[in-house]
């Protein structure tokens, strides 16, 4: 997610929205939650806002997918 947000031209910082998608929610939430934690911090003002979405079946037998939204000036 940084290396992606650095090669538009902007940093992870700059996140206004982040949907995730797993699949097993009770399975891979706190890994998400460790995930986030790790590149934005515990201060929530600093986070973006997230949804998580269970699906039945990811590409490639993928277990979580993250699409993001970021604010490149």
């Amino acid at each position: 997610m940084t290396q992606l947000a650095e090669l538009a031209g902007t940093d992870r910082f700059s996140a206004v929205r982040l949907v995730v998608y797993v699949t097993d929610m009770y399975r891979y939430r706190p890994l998400c939650n460790q995930a986030q934690t790790e590149l934005w911090g515990n201060d929530p003002n600093r986070q973006p806002p997230r949804s998580i979405i269970e699906v039945q079946r990811l590409n490639d037998d993928d277990i979580v997918e993250v699409e993001g939204t970021f604010l490149v000036a």
